[in-house]
């Protein structure tokens, strides 16, 4: 599980609308996969 969330936060996520568009920064997605690793390892212990 902590890889695909590591290699989800190497990708940029990007939402485009016809108004606007928005990107997900890499650093953002890659701190919340060490969050969800991390939470998801308490819960398991």
């Amino acid at each position: 599980m902590p890889r695909t969330l590591i290699i989800i936060g190497l990708c940029i996520v990007a939402i485009r609308r016809e108004t606007f568009s928005f990107y997900f920064p890499i650093a953002t997605m890659t701190l919340i996969s060490v969050v969800l690793s991390a939470m998801l390892w308490l819960f398991n212990r």
